[in-house]
């Protein structure tokens, strides 16, 4: 199992033209599995509003220069997160706690749940979920 903390459709997002590659992204999954068996599994990572706007008011104290990326205004956040919202996702994970970890190892127990249910190797044990 491999994780990555970013999504193709942010080249939908980020492209002058972006909506041009969604159909394009989304038929390279189809691909992907079926000429070498990759299931790709995609998770939407949600915070309130107010935490999120919080982590990045922090994070451009440490970061000024993404103010540059126009990442320092409450509008350009509620407008990704629009964009993101409005896809259909595989797994959902709330990230709004104190303590990120405890997200992250929610959404990795979903992943597991998910990947266990549709193996014929592996079973789902009921004391770890």
């Amino acid at each position: 199992i491999f994780v990555a903390d970013r999504s193709p459709l942010s080249a939908v997002f980020y492209s002058k033209h972006g909506e041009l590659l969604l159909p394009l992204i989304r038929e390279q999954i189809k691909e992907i599995k079926a000429a070498a068996g990759i299931e790709i599994v995609t998770a939407h990572v949600n915070v309130e509003d107010q935490v999120l706007w919080q982590r990045i008011q922090a994070r451009l104290q440490l970061e000024p220069e993404r103010a540059e990326l126009k990442e320092d205004t409450y509008e350009w956040m509620t407008k990704v997160k629009r964009f993101y919202k409005q896809f259909s996702w595989d797994i959902e994970v709330d990230n709004t706690e104190d303590d990120p970890s405890k997200s992250l190892n929610k959404l990795m127990h979903m992943l597991l749940h998910r990947f266990c249910r549709k193996s014929e190797r592996f079973e789902v044990s009921p004391e770890i979920f």
